[in-house]
């Protein structure tokens, strides 16, 4: 899991913003048909995300995240995770998904972080 904090100059021109965001979005895009990014989740109220991605090293994983376009603004942290051996999908995890309601919480895409 990568947390992504952004903090982009604040004196800069809307188009040059513009031109960045839509860079940024196109890069996203393409990693996702890649399969390199698999899942992102953006924190309310702030520039920033968690997002899961995949990668067969973490040489390959910082080339990635190095070819994003906003990469020289970013505080970025990588987490290594797995699926905790006490939750499993099943009846507890829609239990769980109906009662919060957050799809953060909800992992439609399961087999994708396993």
């Amino acid at each position: 899991m990568v947390q992504i904090v952004v903090h982009l100059p604040g004196d800069w021109p809307t188009d040059k913003l513009e031109r960045l965001a839509k860079a940024e979005t196109e890069r996203g895009m393409q990693c996702i048909k890649e399969g390199k990014l698999k899942r992102i989740f953006r924190i309310v109220g702030q520039r920033a995300n968690f997002s899961i991605w995949e990668a067969d090293s973490p040489e390959e994983l910082h080339g990635t995240l190095m070819s994003l376009p906003m990469h020289p603004y970013m505080d970025v942290s990588v987490f290594a995770i797995m699926k905790h051996t006490t939750t499993r999908p099943g009846k507890t995890h829609a239990r769980l998904c109906r009662r919060f309601r957050w799809e953060f919480l909800c992992f439609k895409h399961w087999k994708e972080i396993g």
